[in-house]
């Protein structure tokens, strides 16, 4: 990586905020030249039909769920150790991660037009079987992050707004409408413009939002957890062997191709390229 990444290291201010509310948001985390380029990439693939087909999931029409995207361009590659982004991923988890989890997801605009005080939610937390194989936890443990990329304007309500209940990610439960009328008391949706990424913690409540905006919603979500955790079979990204190629020390650990004999339960003496790098570079003790 290059040196120049550690202007974008988590703050005091910043660990403090997501420590305390599950998530933060970061505006300009891609220029406006970047999400041109990566709008043009999905545009690309739309046309060429290699986006997995519209379907209704979690209660919206026609959304594109893709899994594992991330080796269907080279841009998507580029972003899992992006400079302004990834510093504040391992801030929050530390050096022994990798990448467990990609999607993207599409949302058109929708006929029927959603009413946060009338349609509630599907309230959820990412990975909740965690909590539950830990029950013995009054607070769940963290484990894993996801990164956000926001490709089109989400900085007015209703446009297929990610909804949050800040503070939440310290409660295994939360109280959800029973009528199906509302959302949960302190929840809101997370308004910034294109460019902008979200980073929030997997056990932060939340959900997505259908789409009354003109224009579809275009969102590349990143899933970074400790290398220990598996991948579903579903989240499998075998990586082409050009990029893989390309590939350094540090973006081979995300990708799960480490070095042989490299033992993923290790953490003190086993290989983590990440974490040689954060101590040569004064980041870790």
């Amino acid at each position: 990586m290059n040196p120049s990444c550690l202007a974008h290291v988590l703050n005091d201010d910043e660990r403090a905020r997501f420590d305390a509310e599950g998530y933060l948001v970061v505006e300009g985390a891609l220029s406006d030249a970047e999400v041109t380029a990566l709008n043009a990439v999905l545009d690309r693939l739309r046309d060429a039909n290699r986006l997995a087909s519209p379907e209704r999931y979690a209660g919206i029409d026609q959304r594109v769920l893709h899994l594992g995207f991330i080796t269907l361009d080279r841009a998507f590659m580029d972003l899992i150790d992006h400079p302004r982004l990834f510093p504040k991923v391992w801030g929050i988890l530390g050096p022994n991660i990798y990448l467990y989890s990609t999607h993207l997801i599409i949302t058109p605009p929708q006929a029927d037009e959603f009413d946060p005080a009338r349609d509630t939610l599907n309230w959820h937390q990412d990975s909740s079987w965690m909590g539950r194989d830990m029950p013995e936890l009054a607070v769940p443990a963290r484990l894993s992050v996801k990164v956000a990329y926001l490709l089109t304007d989400h900085s007015q309500p209703g446009s297929a707004n990610l909804w949050v209940l800040p503070g939440a990610h310290t409660r295994s439960s939360i109280d959800i409408p029973p009528d199906g009328q509302g959302q949960p008391p302190g929840a809101i949706p997370v308004c910034a413009p294109a460019g902008s990424a979200v980073i929030f913690d997997r056990r932060l409540w939340h959900d997505g939002s259908p789409n009354a905006a003109p224009w579809s919603r275009r969102a590349l979500f990143y899933g970074y957890g400790y290398r220990w955790i598996r991948r579903r079979d579903k989240d499998a990204m075998p990586v082409p062997p050009d990029q893989l190629a390309d590939a350094g020390p540090i973006r081979r650990q995300l990708l799960d191709y480490p070095s042989e004999g490299h033992e993923p339960l290790q953490f003190i003496g086993g290989e983590s390229p990440l974490r040689d790098w954060l101590q040569r570079h004064g980041q870790l003790a």
